[in-house]
């Protein structure tokens, strides 16, 4: 998930395994404020972070329907191109992967990530390293919480 105010712009995301137990996370501010390209970004990092980890197969879920149409080439936009070129050499080191929509509901760790302020530029935290309030979220989404939209 990507997140930009006034005064800064940060993406984060969450690497869950198939059972959705976190493996990691990862939080980085982002060089500009353009909500597209920092949404692009979130999704490039957490692609070059699992093929670190050595993961195979992968699922990408972003709340924003314009980047997932724009990576699964159902839309062009000629801004991002450099980093969608990237997205795409990336995801064709994967096994299996899939691009999907997701509601921001569903999408709060993600969203409690891009928020952090951040001590340096690109951080990974593991699951030792979650804040309490990180942990509580996965929690509520491993047990279904239905969140309302604001």
């Amino acid at each position: 998930d990507g997140s930009v105010n006034k005064v800064t712009a940060g993406f984060g995301g969450l690497l869950r395994d198939y059972r959705g137990e976190p493996i990691c996370a990862f939080v980085s501010k982002a060089p500009q404020g353009d909500t597209f390209l920092v949404e692009l970004w979130a999704i490039w990092r957490g692609l070059v972070l699992s093929i670190g980890l050595g993961i195979k197969s992968i699922w990408v879920e972003s709340d924003s329907m314009s980047v997932v149409k724009t990576i699964n080439k159902m839309q062009h936009c000629p801004k991002a191109e450099t980093c969608l070129i990237q997205i795409w050499k990336l995801l064709s080191k994967f096994d299996e992967y899939r691009i999907s929509h997701s509601w921001r509901e569903t999408n709060r760790a993600a969203d409690h990530l891009a928020k952090m302020a951040l001590c340096g530029n690109d951080v990974v935290l593991w699951p030792v390293d979650f804040s309490h309030s990180l942990c509580n979220i996965i929690q509520d989404d491993a047990r279904g919480t239905k969140y309302p939209r604001r």
